[in-house]
């Protein structure tokens, strides 16, 4: 249940027994002071927050990789790294550089010892 106080020109919204959610929004939280633009209408009390969902490092490396190497592409140059090093060291750089770049997008610093 949502419980309303009136402090002065400002209505404080309070979750009684949850959380209150801004509707349409990853806003949670326990209490809030509405925007005069809203309405008690624009939230709703939910028992519990849910999870955000975990960024997938190991997918998103991948999708950077298929913007230069199609599978059948990346399968050949690792297949032929042997016979053709330097096609090699240019895709594992790139490779490393995805990696980087994903690790960016966590906002962790890149782990020189993680495999994908």
């Amino acid at each position: 249940m949502i419980t309303t106080n009136q402090i002065g020109a400002v209505t404080q919204l309070v979750a009684t027994e949850g959380y209150l959610h801004l509707k349409g929004s990853d806003t949670y939280c326990k209490a809030i002071s509405m925007l005069p633009s809203q309405s008690i209408d624009d939230y709703e009390e939910v028992a519990e927050i849910p999870p955000k969902p975990r960024f997938d490092y190991g997918k998103r490396v991948e999708e950077l990789i298929r913007e230069k190497y199609s599978l059948s592409e990346e399968l050949s140059v690792l297949r032929q790294r042997v016979e053709k090093p330097s096609e090699f060291e240019a895709y594992y750089a790139f490779a490393e550089q995805c990696k980087a770049r994903a690790k960016n997008e966590l906002n962790e610093p890149p782990n020189e010892e993680e495999e994908v």
